[in-house]
């Protein structure tokens, strides 16, 4: 049934949302955006035989990280992907975003989660059995800053872990973020 409401309900609502750039940093849109943050997500598959790496995003100037995860949308052979962790990479220094964690066996629907400072294991859930994740003592994700490499070097976020001949895994990975300054951004390589 259509609505029959009219006044300033309906007139808010037929208003254009206009984009990022445009927003006026008072306006309700942009506080709407600085609470939800941008999402951006990368669908990668781990399979690597031994120790690798794998570019998912790029980080363009200095960004808020709120969430980083991933989920396991396929697991043909999770029998080994292990030392699975986030990495900061500009091409000459590798910095750690989260510590190590064996994410072997692996089944849909697990979830990799930074929830520590840099030094702390990556969280990994596998619901082989039902799970409660609460905050509880620690955060459940660990905000932190990003910042790229001066002069316009190629900055990444990276995957690091080690498979075996029969890896074969499918993940979706999201970053949550707020920007800092106009250019600022993380995007999916």
């Amino acid at each position: 049934m259509p609505s029959t409401a009219s006044g300033p309900v309906t007139h808010a609502m037929s208003i254009e949302i206009p984009s990022r750039e445009n927003l006026d940093d008072n306006s309700a849109f942009h506080r709407l955006n600085d609470l939800a943050g941008v999402h951006v997500a990368k669908s990668v598959t781990l399979d690597a035989a031994g120790a690798a790496t794998l570019n998912m995003f790029t980080v363009t100037g200095t960004v808020i990280i709120e969430h980083i995860f991933g989920y396991c949308t396929e697991a043909t052979d999770s029998t080994t992907i292990q030392d699975f962790k986030w990495e900061l990479d500009d091409g000459a220094a590798q910095s750690d975003i989260s510590g190590e964690v064996n994410a072997s066996g692996a089944v849909v629907g697990a979830i990799l989660m930074k929830t520590a400072t840099a030094a702390g294991a990556t969280e990994f859930v596998n619901p082989t059995a039902g799970v409660v994740t609460d905050a509880g003592s620690k955060a459940l994700f660990e905000p932190f800053l990003l910042t790229q490499k001066t002069g316009d070097v190629t900055t990444y976020i990276r995957a690091s872990y080690t498979g075996d001949a029969t890896a074969d895994t499918d993940w979706t990975f999201e970053i949550h973020y707020s920007s800092i300054g106009e250019d600022a951004k993380v995007s999916a390589v």
